[in-house]
């Protein structure tokens, strides 16, 4: 099918579901060049995606790889892709295949935060290390934003590895609950964020 962009489209446009999780599906040939998009759309003919660390990744390793958040090319908004490769019967790489996720529309990472936990609780998902950056919050003017240098304890542990529970005080100078768990297919972690006054 890789010769036939048109046949790869119809593969997706027949399995519905993975557009349940993705809100672009496409594959790109070794060079980084784009082999085919579904849905389709003119701005990204002439895409490569060379340049970009995750694919780079999925070159030396040959295995599926996350990236980090970024601005798209073509739609200039914040995206995360899933990105696994395509192999050939003898065990070579011949194209690989990209999974699109925008974090400002409704799919499983943008409702994410949305969610609430009781009332007021929310969820809240970064990046880990040195320039911790927002992925998913209910202020949707902090995705891809760094993580202000007046975080709470409690979330400043969580970046470092700290997997529970602790009280501390949130952004609001309210007493809070905050529970993170590090993910383990990403450098991220989930803080779900809740006002003692509601948990207990």
């Amino acid at each position: 099918l890789l010769k036939f962009p048109a046949q790869i489209r119809g593969y997706y446009a027949r399995n519905p579901v993975i557009m349940s999780l993705f809100d672009d599906v496409l594959v790109f040939a070794p060079d980084g060049q784009l082999i085919a998009d579904f849905p389709e759309l003119h701005a990204r003919k002439a895409l490569n995606t060379a340049d970009r660390a995750f694919f780079r990744q999925v070159l030396a390793t040959r295995r599926p790889v996350i990236s980090e958040p970024v601005i798209s090319k073509t739609r200039r908004e914040p995206i995360i892709q899933m990105a696994a490769p395509i192999l050939n019967s003898e065990g070579h790489l011949a194209a690989v295949a990209v999974g699109v996720i925008r974090l400002y529309k409704p799919n499983f990472l943008g409702n994410l935060g949305d969610t609430k936990i009781g009332k007021t609780g929310y969820f809240s998902l970064l990046t880990k290390g040195a320039q911790a950056v927002y992925i998913a919050h209910p202020d949707k003017a902090l995705i891809l934003q760094p993580r202000p240098p007046e975080t709470p304890p409690a979330v400043a542990r969580a970046l470092d590895g700290f997997d529970g529970s602790a009280e501390g005080i949130s952004h609001q100078l309210a007493s809070a609950l905050f529970t993170s768990k590090s993910l383990r297919m990403a450098p991220w972690v989930l803080i779900a964020i809740a006002p003692t006054d509601e948990v207990f």
